[in-house]
């Protein structure tokens, strides 16, 4: 077991009440695998894809609420503000271009987080028997010298995952830990006049 800490902050569990509660540190997960475990213990492999995260263990039924780790290769984007510079975020989005002046929040994270958001809509659309509308991937890095929150926030596994927006008064950037769309991995919630290299990358495809 790998354990991880946040060197300039904490780790903080978002509660749907606005609160949060500190986290001392977090388990890495292990290769191959989403950062998240059903009550049995038994880790979700990554090479398959997860309806919004809520999907039965493939080994014994169980439904995944046996806690969040963070994946491998998002482990750096804690201590490392290097890092987050340097990696490529990603949002879909039925628009196909990104207003870089709006106002409102987004969330922007891995390209698997981007892909399970899109997927996510889908599969509501057609659930519903509603007309189906196409989401793009949009790619894009962070501007130098952005203000970090120095907290890592966990965000609850459930329906309606509330986020920190308010710590958005006091910095640039907020980091959080997805439960749902590609579990583990890191996300940003921002406002898109902290992005540069803003691309459109066409069309995300349906779920296989």
């Amino acid at each position: 077991m790998s354990l991880i800490t946040n060197p300039r902050g904490q780790f903080r569990l978002y509660n749907y009440d606005g609160t949060s509660d500190i986290v001392p540190a977090l388990e890495v997960a292990s290769d191959g695998a989403w950062g998240i475990r059903c009550s049995n213990g038994h880790v979700f492999e990554r090479r398959r894809e997860l309806v919004h995260g809520f999907d039965a263990c493939a080994s014994c039924g169980g439904v995944a609420d046996g806690g969040l780790d963070i994946l491998r290769d998002d482990a750096k984007l804690i201590g490392s503000r290097h890092a987050l510079a340097r990696r490529v975020w990603w949002h879909s989005s039925p628009a196909q271009q990104i207003d870089r002046h709006r106002p409102d929040v987004m969330h922007w994270g891995s390209w698997e987080a981007a892909r399970d958001r899109a997927h996510h809509d889908y599969y509501r659309r057609s659930s519903a028997n509603l007309p189906h509308r196409d989401y793009f991937f949009h790619s894009a890095r962070l501007r130098p010298l952005r203000r970090v929150h120095p907290h890592v926030y966990l965000e609850h596994h459930g329906p309606g995952a509330a986020h920190p927006v308010d710590e958005l008064r006091q910095c640039d950037v907020v980091r959080y830990v997805n439960s749902t769309e590609a579990p583990g991995s890191v996300s940003l919630l921002l406002r898109p006049r902290n992005l540069r290299c803003v691309q459109r990358r066409g069309v995300v495809p349906p779920a296989r």
